[in-house]
């Protein structure tokens, strides 16, 4: 008796990103996002591709490991927002741009990293404020959805998953209290803490 159809098998990985994706409510997991976002037949580089690394860069720099730049978070957010995951409207991505453009006065990619930089720290910082700032235009209030998008990308991608956070495959016993060492990272075995929703 042969098996199933191979395309029909999933891997550990993707099995239980869908059960997280199922019991969080959401229509999509970040496997299938990711799923999409790797299909050569669908692959398109948009206008949106080279603003999203540069914010990946913002966000998640390479350091002594690869950044989400390096990790393909460009794709994953775009495919995620054409989803509408953690909410993301169809028009984040050209209504973001277009605000980054006028906040800069000019093409925001145009301008200096260090100038880049202190635009989307200020933008940061206001949008993540306790009280929103209604001077803030309505695009660049969309922020924390963006961020949000680069963070689960990035920590559900091969790199973040294995470079980025330590990776045990079959974590071992119950430690309550685990001494850390300076430089010591997080295990990957525990985003499903993120709240997608």
């Amino acid at each position: 008796m042969s098996g199933p159809p191979e395309a029909l098998l999933l891997s550990r990985r993707e099995a239980l990103l869908n059960s997280a994706a199922l019991a969080l409510g959401m229509a999509l997991s970040p496997a299938q996002i990711w799923a999409a976002a790797k299909d050569p037949a669908r692959q398109n580089t948009t206008p949106a591709r080279a603003l999203l690394d540069d914010l990946c860069d913002a966000v998640i720099p390479a350091t002594d490991t690869p950044g989400a730049r390096a990790a393909g978070i460009g794709a994953f957010v775009e495919k995620a927002v054409a989803h509408g995951l953690r909410g993301a409207h169809e028009t984040l991505l050209t209504t973001f741009a277009a605000a980054l453009d006028a906040l800069s006065e000019g093409e925001y990619l145009q301008q200096s990293e260090e100038r880049r930089r202190a635009l989307l720290a200020d933008i940061d910082a206001r949008a993540f404020a306790n009280a929103q700032d209604d001077a803030l235009p309505e695009a660049l209030r969309q922020w924390p959805v963006l961020k949000a998008l680069i963070v689960v990308g990035y920590y559900t991608s091969e790199i973040g998953g294995s470079q980025e956070l330590r990776y045990l495959l079959t974590p071992g016993r119950f430690d309550p209290d685990v001494r850390l060492k300076p430089g010591d990272r997080a295990w990957s075995s525990d985003w499903t803490g993120v709240k997608f929703a």
